[in-house]
Protein backbone atom coordinates (compact mmCIF):
# COMPACT_ATOMS: atom_id res chain seq x y z
CA UNK A 1 0.00 0.00 0.00
CA UNK A 2 1.44 3.34 -0.87
CA UNK A 3 1.98 6.19 2.00
CA UNK A 4 -0.02 9.07 1.94
CA UNK A 5 1.44 12.47 3.86
CA UNK A 6 -0.59 14.84 4.24
CA UNK A 7 0.51 18.55 4.68
CA UNK A 8 -2.02 21.26 4.88
CA UNK A 9 -5.40 19.43 6.36
CA UNK A 10 -8.05 19.94 9.04
CA UNK A 11 -7.77 16.75 11.06
CA UNK A 12 -10.49 15.61 13.19
CA UNK A 13 -9.99 13.43 16.29
CA UNK A 14 -12.41 11.02 18.13
CA UNK A 15 -11.48 9.92 21.13
CA UNK A 16 -13.86 7.05 23.10
CA UNK A 17 -15.89 8.78 24.82
CA UNK A 18 -17.15 10.38 22.01
CA UNK A 19 -16.08 13.58 22.56
CA UNK A 20 -14.70 15.57 19.10
CA UNK A 21 -11.86 17.75 19.16
CA UNK A 22 -11.23 19.96 15.71
CA UNK A 23 -7.85 20.56 14.92
CA UNK A 24 -8.03 23.68 13.20
CA UNK A 25 -4.05 24.35 12.25
CA UNK A 26 -2.38 21.59 10.93
CA UNK A 27 0.56 23.08 13.02
CA UNK A 28 -1.04 22.59 16.42
CA UNK A 29 -0.62 18.62 15.95
CA UNK A 30 2.66 17.60 18.07
CA UNK A 31 5.25 16.84 15.80
CA UNK A 32 8.81 16.01 16.18
CA UNK A 33 11.67 18.18 14.92
CA UNK A 34 13.59 17.83 11.81
CA UNK A 35 16.68 17.26 13.11
CA UNK A 36 14.29 14.16 15.14
CA UNK A 37 12.88 12.15 11.96
CA UNK A 38 16.46 13.02 9.85
CA UNK A 39 17.89 10.97 12.35
CA UNK A 40 15.68 8.35 12.42
CA UNK A 41 17.44 7.42 8.62
CA UNK A 42 20.46 6.03 10.27
CA UNK A 43 19.06 4.06 13.48
CA UNK A 44 19.03 6.56 15.71
CA UNK A 45 15.24 7.06 17.51
CA UNK A 46 13.24 9.43 17.33
CA UNK A 47 12.61 11.46 21.10
CA UNK A 48 9.09 12.58 20.07
CA UNK A 49 6.27 10.76 21.52
CA UNK A 50 2.77 12.75 20.41
CA UNK A 51 2.99 13.27 16.85
CA UNK A 52 0.36 13.02 14.42
CA UNK A 53 0.34 10.12 11.01
CA UNK A 54 -2.37 9.44 8.81
CA UNK A 55 -1.61 5.74 7.92
CA UNK A 56 -3.61 3.25 9.41
CA UNK A 57 -4.79 5.41 12.08
CA UNK A 58 -7.92 3.24 12.88
CA UNK A 59 -6.11 0.48 12.83
CA UNK A 60 -3.68 1.32 15.52
CA UNK A 61 -5.50 3.80 17.74
CA UNK A 62 -9.04 5.06 16.64
CA UNK A 63 -7.75 8.08 16.63
CA UNK A 64 -7.17 9.88 13.52
CA UNK A 65 -8.89 9.32 10.70
CA UNK A 66 -9.89 11.76 8.74
CA UNK A 67 -9.30 15.04 6.74
CA UNK A 68 -11.77 17.86 6.66
CA UNK A 69 -15.89 17.31 6.57
CA UNK A 70 -16.95 13.81 6.64
CA UNK A 71 -19.68 12.49 4.51
CA UNK A 72 -22.30 10.61 6.75
CA UNK A 73 -21.75 7.19 5.30
CA UNK A 74 -18.50 7.53 6.24
CA UNK A 75 -18.25 9.13 9.57
CA UNK A 76 -20.93 6.36 10.78
CA UNK A 77 -18.38 3.64 9.14
CA UNK A 78 -15.38 5.10 11.18
CA UNK A 79 -17.95 5.56 14.23
CA UNK A 80 -18.35 2.20 14.17
CA UNK A 81 -14.61 1.04 13.71
CA UNK A 82 -14.05 2.75 16.45
CA UNK A 83 -16.03 1.32 18.90
CA UNK A 84 -15.10 -2.32 17.81
CA UNK A 85 -11.52 -0.96 18.79
CA UNK A 86 -13.14 -0.47 22.61
CA UNK A 87 -14.32 -3.82 23.21
CA UNK A 88 -11.33 -6.36 21.57
CA UNK A 89 -8.04 -5.56 21.29
CA UNK A 90 -6.28 -5.12 18.30
CA UNK A 91 -4.55 -7.72 15.71
CA UNK A 92 -3.43 -7.36 12.59
CA UNK A 93 -1.62 -10.15 10.25
CA UNK A 94 -0.70 -10.77 6.32
CA UNK A 95 -2.27 -13.22 5.18
CA UNK A 96 -3.50 -16.28 6.33
CA UNK A 97 -2.60 -17.23 10.41
CA UNK A 98 0.54 -19.68 10.51
CA UNK A 99 0.69 -22.54 12.53
CA UNK A 100 3.00 -23.30 15.47
CA UNK A 101 0.69 -23.03 18.38
CA UNK A 102 1.48 -19.47 18.81
CA UNK A 103 -0.42 -16.23 18.93
CA UNK A 104 0.79 -12.31 18.95
CA UNK A 105 -1.78 -9.73 20.03
CA UNK A 106 -2.01 -6.09 20.79
CA UNK A 107 -4.60 -4.84 23.08
CA UNK A 108 -4.53 -0.59 22.73
CA UNK A 109 -5.07 1.01 26.44
CA UNK A 110 -7.77 3.57 26.69
CA UNK A 111 -5.40 6.58 26.71
CA UNK A 112 -4.64 5.69 22.98
CA UNK A 113 -0.98 6.76 24.27
CA UNK A 114 0.37 3.11 24.92
CA UNK A 115 -0.38 -0.53 24.28
CA UNK A 116 0.20 -4.28 25.48
CA UNK A 117 1.89 -6.66 23.16
CA UNK A 118 1.08 -10.55 24.27
CA UNK A 119 2.15 -13.77 23.04
CA UNK A 120 -0.26 -16.95 23.65
CA UNK A 121 1.91 -20.22 23.69
CA UNK A 122 0.76 -23.72 25.54
CA UNK A 123 -2.35 -22.59 26.76
CA UNK A 124 -0.68 -19.94 29.13
CA UNK A 125 -0.89 -15.92 28.05
CA UNK A 126 2.75 -13.88 28.10
CA UNK A 127 3.11 -9.50 28.62
CA UNK A 128 5.95 -8.96 26.20
CA UNK A 129 5.89 -5.65 26.28
CA UNK A 130 3.52 -3.71 29.25
CA UNK A 131 1.23 -0.01 29.02
CA UNK A 132 3.99 1.31 31.22
CA UNK A 133 6.48 1.27 28.09
CA UNK A 134 4.24 3.87 26.40
CA UNK A 135 4.19 2.47 23.12
CA UNK A 136 2.05 2.08 20.17
CA UNK A 137 2.55 -1.40 18.87
CA UNK A 138 0.75 -3.29 16.16
CA UNK A 139 1.69 -6.75 14.91
CA UNK A 140 2.34 -6.36 11.47
CA UNK A 141 2.82 -10.31 10.45
CA UNK A 142 3.03 -14.08 12.47
CA UNK A 143 5.50 -16.38 11.08
CA UNK A 144 8.53 -18.34 11.51
CA UNK A 145 11.05 -16.07 10.55
CA UNK A 146 14.02 -17.38 11.72
CA UNK A 147 13.08 -21.72 10.59
CA UNK A 148 13.39 -22.99 13.63
CA UNK A 149 9.83 -24.23 13.93
CA UNK A 150 8.49 -21.65 16.04
CA UNK A 151 6.27 -18.67 15.21
CA UNK A 152 7.74 -15.31 15.63
CA UNK A 153 6.51 -12.01 14.82
CA UNK A 154 7.31 -8.10 13.26
CA UNK A 155 6.43 -5.58 15.11
CA UNK A 156 5.76 -2.01 14.45
CA UNK A 157 5.75 0.96 16.59
CA UNK A 158 4.24 3.95 15.86
CA UNK A 159 6.10 7.05 17.57
CA UNK A 160 2.93 9.63 16.84
CA UNK A 161 -0.11 7.20 17.58
CA UNK A 162 -1.32 7.18 14.53
CA UNK A 163 -1.13 10.92 11.99
CA UNK A 164 1.54 11.73 9.98
CA UNK A 165 4.82 13.44 11.54
CA UNK A 166 7.15 10.23 12.03
CA UNK A 167 7.67 6.86 10.47
CA UNK A 168 7.27 3.39 11.86
CA UNK A 169 9.88 1.43 13.45
CA UNK A 170 10.28 -1.98 13.14
CA UNK A 171 11.30 -5.05 15.38
CA UNK A 172 10.76 -8.52 16.02
CA UNK A 173 9.51 -10.83 18.82
CA UNK A 174 11.66 -14.69 18.23
CA UNK A 175 10.12 -17.66 19.94
CA UNK A 176 12.10 -20.16 21.41
CA UNK A 177 11.64 -23.50 23.08
CA UNK A 178 10.35 -23.41 26.52
CA UNK A 179 8.06 -20.49 26.12
CA UNK A 180 10.82 -18.17 25.71
CA UNK A 181 10.69 -14.81 23.87
CA UNK A 182 13.38 -12.45 22.76
CA UNK A 183 12.47 -8.92 21.53
CA UNK A 184 14.97 -7.69 18.95
CA UNK A 185 16.20 -4.13 18.92
CA UNK A 186 14.15 -1.63 16.59
CA UNK A 187 16.12 -1.98 13.21
CA UNK A 188 14.84 0.13 11.04
CA UNK A 189 11.45 2.58 10.04
CA UNK A 190 9.29 3.46 7.41
CA UNK A 191 6.74 6.19 6.49
CA UNK A 192 5.32 3.12 3.78
CA UNK A 193 4.91 -1.22 4.66
CA UNK A 194 7.86 -3.46 4.85
CA UNK A 195 7.67 -6.02 2.12
CA UNK A 196 8.33 -10.34 3.47
CA UNK A 197 9.65 -12.12 0.89
CA UNK A 198 11.91 -15.06 0.65
CA UNK A 199 15.60 -14.47 -0.08
CA UNK A 200 17.44 -17.05 -0.13
CA UNK A 201 15.47 -20.03 0.97
CA UNK A 202 14.35 -18.07 4.70
CA UNK A 203 11.85 -15.57 5.13
CA UNK A 204 13.31 -11.75 5.01
CA UNK A 205 11.86 -8.20 5.42
CA UNK A 206 12.54 -5.10 3.05
CA UNK A 207 12.22 -2.01 4.22
CA UNK A 208 12.32 1.01 3.16
CA UNK A 209 13.46 4.53 4.95
CA UNK A 210 13.66 7.83 3.81
CA UNK A 211 14.56 11.33 5.65
CA UNK A 212 11.47 12.94 5.84
CA UNK A 213 10.00 14.52 8.31
CA UNK A 214 8.41 17.89 9.65
CA UNK A 215 10.37 21.02 9.07
CA UNK A 216 13.23 18.98 7.65
CA UNK A 217 15.02 20.63 4.77
CA UNK A 218 17.90 17.89 4.29
CA UNK A 219 18.50 16.75 0.95
CA UNK A 220 16.31 13.68 0.00
CA UNK A 221 17.86 10.36 1.05
CA UNK A 222 15.98 6.93 0.33
CA UNK A 223 17.56 3.31 1.67
CA UNK A 224 16.69 -0.39 1.26
CA UNK A 225 17.79 -2.56 3.55
CA UNK A 226 17.09 -6.60 3.59
CA UNK A 227 17.24 -8.04 6.97
CA UNK A 228 16.59 -11.71 8.38
CA UNK A 229 15.89 -12.75 12.03
CA UNK A 230 19.17 -14.77 13.24
CA UNK A 231 19.10 -16.04 17.17
CA UNK A 232 16.59 -13.39 18.21
CA UNK A 233 18.29 -10.79 16.42
CA UNK A 234 17.60 -8.50 13.22
CA UNK A 235 20.71 -9.08 10.82
CA UNK A 236 21.04 -6.46 7.89
CA UNK A 237 22.02 -8.72 4.81
CA UNK A 238 21.65 -5.93 2.31
CA UNK A 239 21.49 -2.18 1.46
CA UNK A 240 20.74 0.09 -1.15
CA UNK A 241 21.10 3.59 -1.50
CA UNK A 242 18.90 5.76 -4.24
CA UNK A 243 21.03 7.57 -6.35
CA UNK A 244 19.77 11.56 -7.59
CA UNK A 245 19.39 12.00 -11.23
CA UNK A 246 22.00 14.88 -12.88
CA UNK A 247 20.26 18.06 -13.46
CA UNK A 248 21.29 20.70 -15.51
CA UNK A 249 20.38 23.38 -13.30
CA UNK A 250 18.51 22.81 -10.20
CA UNK A 251 16.64 24.66 -6.83
CA UNK A 252 16.70 22.74 -3.27
CA UNK A 253 14.60 23.30 -0.82
CA UNK A 254 17.90 23.97 1.86
CA UNK A 255 18.29 27.78 0.33
CA UNK A 256 15.33 28.96 2.19
CA UNK A 257 14.93 30.38 5.49
CA UNK A 258 12.12 28.15 7.23
CA UNK A 259 10.98 32.17 8.98
CA UNK A 260 10.20 33.80 5.90
CA UNK A 261 6.94 32.38 4.68
CA UNK A 262 7.28 34.69 1.85
CA UNK A 263 10.61 33.21 0.32
CA UNK A 264 10.48 31.97 -3.26
CA UNK A 265 13.63 31.28 -5.44
CA UNK A 266 13.51 30.76 -9.31
CA UNK A 267 15.76 29.47 -12.26
CA UNK A 268 15.29 30.31 -15.68
CA UNK A 269 16.10 27.68 -19.12
CA UNK A 270 14.49 27.49 -22.28
CA UNK A 271 12.26 24.35 -21.68
CA UNK A 272 10.21 24.17 -24.78
CA UNK A 273 13.19 25.28 -26.88
CA UNK A 274 11.22 28.27 -28.39
CA UNK A 275 14.16 30.84 -28.09
CA UNK A 276 12.72 32.20 -24.89
CA UNK A 277 13.68 31.81 -20.88
CA UNK A 278 10.86 29.82 -19.39
CA UNK A 279 10.81 30.12 -15.23
CA UNK A 280 10.38 28.06 -12.54
CA UNK A 281 9.60 29.76 -9.03
CA UNK A 282 9.28 27.65 -6.00
CA UNK A 283 7.96 28.58 -2.70
CA UNK A 284 8.74 27.33 0.63
CA UNK A 285 6.04 24.87 2.21
CA UNK A 286 7.44 24.90 6.01
CA UNK A 287 5.65 22.53 6.97
CA UNK A 288 7.47 19.37 5.34
CA UNK A 289 10.76 21.36 4.69
CA UNK A 290 9.48 21.30 1.19
CA UNK A 291 8.87 22.79 -2.03
CA UNK A 292 5.41 24.14 -4.62
CA UNK A 293 6.27 24.54 -7.83
CA UNK A 294 5.03 26.01 -10.78
CA UNK A 295 6.38 27.11 -14.33
CA UNK A 296 5.48 29.82 -16.18
CA UNK A 297 6.47 29.72 -20.36
CA UNK A 298 8.00 32.92 -22.62
CA UNK A 299 4.92 32.71 -24.52
CA UNK A 300 2.61 33.41 -21.40
CA UNK A 301 1.37 29.66 -20.43
CA UNK A 302 1.58 28.67 -17.09
CA UNK A 303 1.91 25.73 -14.77
CA UNK A 304 1.65 24.69 -11.57
CA UNK A 305 1.88 21.71 -9.30
CA UNK A 306 0.86 20.27 -5.94
CA UNK A 307 3.37 18.00 -5.47
CA UNK A 308 5.92 19.19 -2.46
CA UNK A 309 9.62 18.23 -3.69
CA UNK A 310 13.06 19.14 -2.15
CA UNK A 311 14.43 19.64 -5.41
CA UNK A 312 13.67 20.39 -8.90
CA UNK A 313 15.91 20.74 -12.05
CA UNK A 314 16.23 20.47 -15.58
CA UNK A 315 17.25 17.42 -16.58
CA UNK A 316 18.68 16.89 -20.24
CA UNK A 317 15.98 14.44 -21.57
CA UNK A 318 12.59 15.74 -23.28
CA UNK A 319 9.40 14.82 -24.10
CA UNK A 320 7.45 16.59 -26.34
CA UNK A 321 9.89 19.04 -27.26
CA UNK A 322 10.07 20.37 -23.60
CA UNK A 323 12.46 19.65 -20.89
CA UNK A 324 11.91 17.13 -18.62
CA UNK A 325 11.78 17.66 -14.56
CA UNK A 326 13.55 16.28 -11.72
CA UNK A 327 11.68 16.06 -8.23
CA UNK A 328 13.39 15.25 -5.09
CA UNK A 329 16.20 11.69 -6.20
CA UNK A 330 14.59 10.37 -9.36
CA UNK A 331 11.20 11.37 -9.81
CA UNK A 332 11.00 12.84 -13.45
CA UNK A 333 7.85 14.81 -14.63
CA UNK A 334 7.46 14.96 -18.49
CA UNK A 335 5.37 17.60 -20.51
CA UNK A 336 2.00 16.12 -22.15
CA UNK A 337 -1.04 17.92 -23.29
CA UNK A 338 -2.39 18.01 -19.53
CA UNK A 339 1.12 19.37 -18.28
CA UNK A 340 3.87 18.05 -16.41
CA UNK A 341 3.40 14.36 -15.33
CA UNK A 342 5.20 12.16 -13.29
CA UNK A 343 6.32 9.10 -14.36
CA UNK A 344 5.55 7.30 -11.55
CA UNK A 345 4.00 8.44 -8.19
CA UNK A 346 5.98 10.80 -6.08
CA UNK A 347 7.41 10.30 -2.85
CA UNK A 348 6.82 13.73 -1.18
CA UNK A 349 3.02 14.96 -0.09
CA UNK A 350 0.88 17.23 -1.66
CA UNK A 351 -0.55 20.36 -0.83
CA UNK A 352 -3.98 20.04 -2.36
CA UNK A 353 -6.94 19.55 0.58
CA UNK A 354 -7.28 16.01 -0.89
CA UNK A 355 -9.94 13.79 1.64
CA UNK A 356 -7.89 11.13 3.04
CA UNK A 357 -8.95 7.25 5.07
CA UNK A 358 -6.66 5.18 6.33
CA UNK A 359 -6.53 2.80 3.67
CA UNK A 360 -7.48 4.85 1.00
CA UNK A 361 -5.00 6.85 -1.18
CA UNK A 362 -6.29 9.48 -3.54
CA UNK A 363 -4.53 9.06 -6.54
CA UNK A 364 -2.38 12.02 -8.43
CA UNK A 365 -3.89 14.55 -9.95
CA UNK A 366 -2.01 17.25 -11.80
CA UNK A 367 -3.55 20.40 -12.63
CA UNK A 368 -4.75 20.41 -16.76
CA UNK A 369 -3.36 22.73 -19.27
CA UNK A 370 -5.53 23.22 -22.88
CA UNK A 371 -2.35 22.92 -24.85
CA UNK A 372 1.29 22.62 -24.92
CA UNK A 373 3.42 25.72 -24.56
Amino acid sequence: MPSALSGDLNLVKVGTDGMTKLLKDPTSVPSCSHACCAQKIIGKPCAGKRHARFERGILETGLLYRARILPMHQFALALFMMLLLTVRPIRAQAGAHPSGGIEYSVEVAGDHASSVLRAAANGKTRELIGKSKKMCLQVYDERDFDGNGLVDALVSRNEGCGGNCCSDSYFFVSAFSGDRFQISDEFADSWGFPVIEKWKGRWSVVVTSTNEGVMNQERPMEITRRFILEAGKAVKVEEHRRADVESILEIRSDIFNPERLDETHSIEYDLDGDGKKDRITCKFWARWGRMLWSVEFGNGKKFSSDIGCKRIGVVKTKTNGVSDIVCDQDTIFRWNANGYQADSEPRGPKSSRTMYFPTLVSPISMPSLSSSP
